[in-house]
């Protein structure tokens, strides 16, 4: 199984799930631990452009089908739309951080 992946190479912890979702990309995180900016060498931009291009077709389904959602209140309609994003992106936002966790090293990021 490979640690490196899931450790902090500084404090040797592990860093767990959040940081890796709660970070707009994988170049971008700290551990929650001794708080050091950390990246996951080779990031699998290839994996990550292939889940966007994936997530494309079901919103534009989804948009496309949701025209009722325009007469509404502003209130529920950013609601609907905020929910309905979250639901596509999630599941891909996890198995990306799995991914990155079994499959890629995690290194101190070097400014």
């Amino acid at each position: 199984m490979n640690e490196q992946g899931k450790q902090c190479p500084a404090c040797k912890l592990d860093i767990g799930i959040w940081p890796i979702l709660k970070a707009p990309l994988p170049t971008m995180m700290r551990c929650p631990h001794c708080k050091v900016p950390v990246q996951y060498d080779e990031s699998g931009w290839g994996v990550i452009l292939i889940v966007i291009v994936m997530i494309m077709p079901i919103i534009y389904i989804i948009g496309s089908n949701m025209n009722f959602i325009y007469t509404m209140n502003p209130l529920p309609m950013a609601a609907i739309i905020g929910g309905t994003g979250l639901l596509i992106w999630l599941p891909f936002e996890l198995l990306m951080a799995f991914y990155l966790r079994k499959n890629q090293e995690l290194i101190i990021k070097v400014k």
